[in-house]
């Protein structure tokens, strides 16, 4: 889950986002991202063998308004386990 904004400034049909976030996955929501980590919709694969950089700038993408229950935010949680 992640806020929108419409914008002149953003070609229509066009999603942009600047930041990731902590992953956040409600596996009980099927898998959706509580916190909006946006890094999860690109594969990891770098650039080149030489550079190594991240090559995840265009990926596709559905957007679509959220109107399911309040997900609690449990990002910044201790794992049950520690």
């Amino acid at each position: 889950l992640a806020g929108a904004v419409i914008s002149e400034g953003i070609k229509p049909g066009v999603i942009c986002i600047h930041e990731g976030a902590w992953p956040d996955l409600d596996l009980t929501a099927d898998g959706i991202c509580k916190n909006g980590a946006v890094n999860v919709l690109t594969k990891d694969l770098p650039s080149s063998r030489l550079g190594n950089g991240c090559a995840g700038n265009t990926a596709l993408a559905w957007l679509e308004k959220y109107n399911g229950p309040e997900l609690t935010l449990t990002a910044f949680e201790p794992p049950a386990s520690s």
